[in-house]
């Protein structure tokens, strides 16, 4: 197995990925994006997350979306198209998060020290590693930490551009067929916490005393008037 499925099977394990090779469920409409808008959007989020280039492969993959390696992103292109606005906004924030970190090499680089540590055979295949060390609780730590640091990251995007994180994080529940758990709870809870702090931000609003405009009052100072003088 190569190191760049290795780690493509990792960020499938650690992003938001089906893991499956079970197919994509057709899409009920037309759908809503297009390799144009896929990638204006992949090249808007790459710079505003301020990563140096990224591959992005698009094509029919039974990992719908992960991290791959060092500097590349694959997403099945039947899933891409599909999503909302928020939710490719999502996918593609998330995603570009576990790069940021190198969650998947981190994450490769850890289930081998793990293997060491316990006087394992040397071997860089990734299934054994996984079979092996997936239930370890350092590893299901790590995991667990990069996880929501990449939902966080995609929760923070969607509120600052007054997109609904938790209607997103449903729509990829749907759409993968996975459940994310927890995960999806906190979501759902972030927004909700937006809502109401900005529900609270109009209410103070509306509360505060209606200014009445200033009267700009132009005030001549007086001047002494003098006799001109006479040679």
């Amino acid at each position: 197995m190569s190191i760049h499925l290795r780690l493509t099977l990792l960020g499938c394990l650690l992003g938001l990925t089906a893991c499956s090779s079970t197919s994509l469920p057709q899409p009920e409409v037309e759908p809503a994006q297009d390799l144009s808008t896929v990638l204006s959007r992949f090249d808007a989020l790459r710079q505003e997350m301020k990563l140096p280039l990224v591959r992005l492969s698009l094509e029919p993959n039974p990992f719908v979306a992960a991290a791959k390696g060092i500097n590349s992103m694959v997403m099945d292109e039947e899933f891409a198209y599909s999503l909302s606005d928020p939710a490719l906004n999502f996918v593609l924030i998330h995603e570009f998060a576990h790069l940021k970190y190198q969650d998947p090499r981190a994450g490769y680089t850890l289930l081998r020290k793990l293997n060491e540590e316990e006087g394992g055979e040397t071997t860089t295949d990734f299934m054994l590693l996984w079979g092996k060390y997936s239930n370890n609780p350092e590893f299901q730590a790590m995991v667990k930490e990069v996880e929501s640091r990449a939902d966080q990251y995609a929760v923070e995007y969607l509120h600052a551009n007054q997109q609904d994180a938790c209607a997103a994080g449903q729509e990829l529940e749907a759409k993968t067929g996975r459940s994310f758990g927890d995960r999806i709870q906190a979501m759902c809870d972030a927004t909700a916490l937006k809502l109401a702090e900005q529900a609270q931000q109009i209410q103070a609003t509306e509360q505060q005393p209606e200014q009445q405009p200033q009267q700009l009052i132009e005030q001549i100072p007086e001047q002494k008037l003098t006799e001109p003088e006479v040679d």
